[in-house]
């Protein structure tokens, strides 16, 4: 509140702590900090300074400090409800709520003295720090030695292998295969994993270390990870009296909860979190508006070719070969992430392969094959995304959820994602010099349209040839593969693809662009073929684009009349089939002519100061 504070000292009841730091030093070195300059630096740092923790406060709710005075000052310190009742003589089961209105009347007589309880009660992070064991089985820790653990193998023993505490009980349970009854055990240390801000270095940390070293002599935890301070948009620590606290109530209505898991989880850990409308619309909204639009897309596929069945693996294109490759990869690079805390690097991992190896790069390779039914592509995607799914989860489990009940066919369907098991590498399904081979190509590709962009040459107009410079040899082995050529020279919309490791003589028609893997040489010539394929193309995206705007879906079937000039019209002639395949046309006209027909749709187009008129009807 910015207000001046006065410190007064009062009495108080301490824990010695002072007295044990080199045993919370040594034990601290044990833990696996995620980052590890907490562990080493913060944390450390605090543990050799660590004074006396004063665990005791003046007020009314809290948990009573378990003391009973006498008015000699001698003392009784209760470890459990079940002693009070014997020590007051009250029956067994008196005792059911622990507050100060509840036991601050209860009176224990000693040899001819009355013990009352002190007025304080207990920091509320001593009850945090001792939630591993504060209550076991439903009751407290001392009540379960003295009442479950009466045989003479129960009671607290620690294991020999770890030394780690646990108990074992009288009750006997069955074990997994009910074929025998086991004695059943409680583990109380360590805890495997645990998270919370970095404040709680001085907090949660800290408390649950010292207690547990005073008690057991063992670590409270063998991992933590810790995260950042929760910040505005700005990158500023939130404060009622700056105005910008936000709401997560109000957040998640909004925005919904996976996009808030999905940005607190791009943050690597004991880094700030920016938070806010700002981060979500620059990274979280564009990679699921992508992720849910490539799910779209592979769903409206299946479904346009009835392909709703297991599909077996037949030839697959070299494409399909390296996602399914990366999709393998990718299951190994998040399986490492998580295992070592890097959620951040788990999550980068998935939204870079749907952003650039899925959307960005595999559909649009596969376009073409998805107009017709092709099994080797069902495989593909559904190979893929059964395991995009799955990885999604953790990070997304609503939306993963949905996708998963959408997606996943009936027989392999478990009632949830998070029911069904993680996914497993298949080692044999990875090629590692694919997918390098296939970066040269991506790299390649983006050079090519680059130089073309810089000339002036639109990618839907055709270009002769390309010429690849480098002085590389997996490079030029990797563009030299005739599968990967293909690939250029789709996405290039080129002829014809040269590769060389020297160019020694100029080239005055072509556009030049350096790139990480060399140079390459763009063709800027034309002649009649090329011009007639670059207004066919031109052509194929507007009566696209008007099926698209007349509220057609990609099933209906349209009957299309182009009117355009008479020298383009001799120019289209050998293009007509092409044209009617790629628009879904039953019927198409090309002319000159005007027609008397009346047609639903129209738009008129210019392309390199051609006027034509595209028009439509559904048939």
């Amino acid at each position: 509140s910015d207000t001046p504070l006065i410190y007064r000292a009062v009495n108080s009841w301490f824990i010695r702590v002072e007295d044990i730091r080199d045993k919370l030093v040594k034990l601290n070195t044990q833990i696996n900090w995620i980052p590890k300059f907490v562990g080493e630096s913060r944390f450390a740092n605090w543990l050799a300074d660590a004074c006396d923790w004063g665990i005791s406060r003046n007020r009314f709710w809290g948990t009573p400090i378990p003391i009973w005075k006498s008015s000699t000052g001698k003392i009784i310190c209760i470890s459990s409800s079940y002693e009070l009742e014997r020590l007051a003589g009250l029956e067994q089961g008196t005792i059911t709520n622990l507050h100060r209105q509840f036991v601050d009347g209860i009176e224990i007589i000693k040899d001819g003295e009355i013990y009352k309880r002190v007025e304080f009660v207990c920091d509320c992070w001593f009850e945090s720090g001792s939630m591993p064991y504060g209550t076991i089985g439903r009751i407290g820790i001392v009540e379960l030695l003295e009442k479950h653990c009466t045989k003479f193998d129960s009671g607290l023993f620690y294991d020999l292998k770890t030394l780690n505490p646990y108990i074992k009980t009288d009750e006997e349970i069955f074990d997994d295969l009910n074929i025998k009854p086991i004695r059943k055990i409680y583990q109380i240390l360590p805890a495997d994993f645990i998270a919370e801000g970095i404040d709680q270095t001085r907090g949660w940390f800290y408390t649950l270390h010292v207690l547990s070293a005073i008690l057991f002599d063992r670590l409270a935890y063998k991992r933590c990870a810790v995260g950042g301070l929760v910040c505005d948009d700005k990158g500023e620590k939130m404060s009622k009296s700056k105005g910008n606290i936000i709401v997560p109530e109000e957040m998640f209505e909004k925005v919904g909860v996976d996009v808030v898991r999905i940005l607190m989880c791009s943050y690597p850990f004991g880094e700030n979190i920016r938070f806010g409308m700002q981060p979500i619309n620059e990274t979280i909204n564009p990679f699921l508006r992508i992720l849910w639009n490539s799910f779209y897309y592979v769903n409206e596929f299946l479904d346009m070719h009835n392909i709703n069945h297991k599909v077996s693996a037949s030839t697959l294109a070299h494409e399909d070969q390296w996602l399914i490759s990366r999709v393998n990869s990718l299951i190994i690079e998040v399986d490492d992430s998580l295992d070592s805390g890097r959620f951040n690097q788990a999550l980068g991992a998935i939204q870079l392969f749907v952003n650039d190896d899925l959307s960005r790069w595999y559909i649009k390779l596969v376009r073409d094959r998805a107009i017709e039914k092709d099994e080797a592509l069902a495989y593909t995607f559904r190979y893929v995304f059964e395991r995009l799914i799955k990885l999604l989860s953790p990070f997304a489990p609503y939306l993963s959820d949905e996708m998963y009940d959408l997606f996943i066919l009936p027989k392999d369907k478990k009632e949830s994602v998070h029911f069904d098991n993680w996914p497993k590498v298949d080692n044999q399904s990875i090629d590692k010099d694919l997918e390098n081979n296939m970066d040269f190509v991506k790299t390649t590709v983006s050079a090519i349209n680059h130089a073309r962009e810089q000339a002036g040459l639109s990618l839907r107009w055709p270009v002769q040839d390309v010429i690849i410079v480098s002085e590389s040899d997996p490079v030029l082995d990797a563009l030299n593969d005739v599968a990967l050529k293909e690939i250029i020279k789709s996405q290039c919309n080129i002829k014809i693809v040269n590769t060389e490791k020297l160019l020694d003589e100029d080239k005055d028609n072509y556009a030049v662009a350096d790139f990480e893997l060399g140079k390459v040489y763009v063709n800027k010539e034309t002649n009649s073929e090329l011009e007639a394929e670059g207004f066919a193309r031109e052509i194929m995206r507007r009566s696209q684009a008007l099926r698209k705007k007349s509220g057609l879906i990609k099933t209906d079937v349209v009957e299309l009349y182009v009117k355009i000039d008479k020298d383009l019209e001799i120019m289209l002639k050998n293009w007509n089939e092409k044209i009617k395949d790629k628009c879904g046309a039953k019927e198409l006209t090309i002319s000159s002519e005007f027609t008397t027909k009346e047609f639903r749709f129209k738009s008129e187009e210019k392309v390199k100061e051609k006027t034509f008129v595209v028009m439509l009807n559904k048939v």
